[in-house]
């Protein structure tokens, strides 16, 4: 039986050069591009997630002084400021807010991976009807979406983030807990100028549907 499902699509604004560094630096993106891909980046997201039927799509934004920014982009879904703390932290927080409202499975997914398509998101929930977690394995050895049908907060808890021992030690975690996981197909997370070099050329080899960011990408100077 399918239970009530919601989607919470993590993102952080664009402001005062806190956000994508690591792709403005390797990429040697102004912050005028920085902002334009992570705002395409968002809204390609969004748009696969409005492909969903009988989800709730909310959006969890950072720094909480950008509700104005969240505002203007995303008019008619419902946002809210993730909490202060770490990457774990902000997720099970998010988690939490999802089954405290009634959800009987939560996936969270990032803001950068606007090529990911609607049927890998509805994959992960159909998979959470038979598995306690579903993990997206990203290529440099996170993640880049992780499903509960339970709040679990174990699952974050010293959790070398921004490392590539994430996923290995989050299902390690899973296993010392008992549950029962289920993996997706890996993809690769744009974090970097070689992620915005293979997303380039999935849009061009017509594999990468994201048609926002596949825009700003035609329009970016050369470097």
């Amino acid at each position: 039986m399918t239970r009530g499902r919601a989607l919470v699509v993590m993102a952080k604004a664009p402001v005062g050069g806190s956000a994508k560094t690591r792709l403005a630096a390797s990429a040697r993106l102004d912050p005028t591009e920085v902002e334009a891909l992570v705002e395409t980046f968002l809204l390609d997201t969004l748009d696969h997630a409005r492909e969903l039927t009988a989800v709730t799509l909310r959006v969890c934004f950072a720094p909480a002084s950008q509700r104005a920014w969240f505002d203007e982009r995303v008019a008619g879904l419902e946002c809210a400021p993730q909490i202060e703390g770490d990457l774990g932290a902000r997720m099970v927080a998010a988690f939490d807010q999802e089954f405290g409202r009634g959800a009987g499975c939560v996936v969270v997914l990032g803001s950068d991976t606007p090529h990911l398509p609607s049927s890998r998101i509805a994959q992960a929930f159909d998979r959470l009807e038979h598995h306690d977690v579903v993990l997206g394995p990203a290529l440099d050895g996170g993640y880049y979406l992780i499903g509960l049908r339970a709040s679990t907060a174990a699952l974050f808890e010293d959790i070398p983030w921004s490392t590539d021992r994430v996923l290995d030690v989050t299902i390690a975690r899973i296993r010392a807990l008992g549950l029962a996981v289920a993996q997706l197909e890996p993809t690769y997370d744009v974090d970097g100028a070689a992620d915005l070099e293979r997303l380039a050329a999935g849009i061009a080899a017509g594999e990468a549907q994201c048609p926002r960011t596949a825009f700003v990408l035609s329009r970016l100077r050369p470097k």
